[in-house]
């Protein structure tokens, strides 16, 4: 968990948008309780990332 957070810390300071794909049940869990799914854009597989990425 916090080489999650700090990789999205990093990409904030970059300015650029994080986005996760295919995340385990587990971990969507664990970014629930802790209060991070606020954090991150969570996207079911990769084409739904991707195209998340590009409408902006």
């Amino acid at each position: 968990m916090g080489e999650l957070i700090a990789v999205l810390n990093r990409a904030q300071a970059a300015g650029v948008r994080l986005l996760l794909s295919a995340v385990p049940a587990a971990v969507v869990r664990l970014l629930a309780i802790t209060g991070l799914d606020k954090a991150f854009t969570v996207c079911p597989d990769l084409d739904a990332a991707l195209h998340r990425a590009v409408e902006g």
